[in-house]
């Protein structure tokens, strides 16, 4: 899974009640794992709105597969 544009495979998604608050994940193994401070704080679906950590892509979590 990588970003469609730059190919980073680091990203993150916006906590829903704070905007500020960001859960980052890699999927450098083909699944999204969050760093071990996120671990168990949000869950992912298929339309999850997720930001690339390098460039300024964002979209949903199908469109990296």
């Amino acid at each position: 899974m990588k970003c469609p544009v730059c190919k980073c495979q680091r990203f993150y998604v916006k906590d829903a009640e704070d905007e500020f608050e960001v859960y980052c994940f890699d999927c450098s193994t083909g699944e999204p794992i969050f760093d071990e401070e996120v671990s168990g704080q949000c869950d992912l679906e298929e339309d999850t709105d997720v930001f690339c950590d390098r460039c300024s892509w964002h979209g949903a979590l199908d469109n990296l597969k």
